[in-house]
């Protein structure tokens, strides 16, 4: 079942997720996985809460934005952990996300 704010079905997200609060650092951030943005998929629009998920020399990785101030960072974790039980489940696999937030100066 899609994640209300993020959209999300089950396999959207990598099991490790960048988390920057600006949508233009997102696509940033996608732009220098493998192949650029030609080689992510973008997972969320919505609400400028841009999401995209590739690789990263060869890892799977995922971008997230996570928008201003605690409350909305709270939200997308809560979503991106709830997406990962879900991913889990249909999967048969006992796997985690991984949520990590990427320094300011990235």
């Amino acid at each position: 079942m899609p994640q209300l704010h993020l959209r999300a079905e089950p396999g959207d997200y990598a099991p490790i997720v960048l988390l920057p609060g600006d949508p233009n650092r997102a696509t940033a951030i996608a732009s220098l996985f493998d192949g650029g943005l030609d080689g992510t998929r973008r997972v969320n629009d919505h609400r400028l809460m841009y999401g995209y998920t590739g690789t990263y020399r060869g890892v799977p990785i995922s971008v997230q934005t996570t928008g201003m101030g605690a409350p909305a960072t709270a939200i997308v974790v809560e979503e991106l952990l709830a997406s990962a039980r879900d991913d889990s489940s249909a999967s048969g696999r006992a796997e985690g996300s991984g949520v990590a937030s990427a320094p300011a100066s990235w």
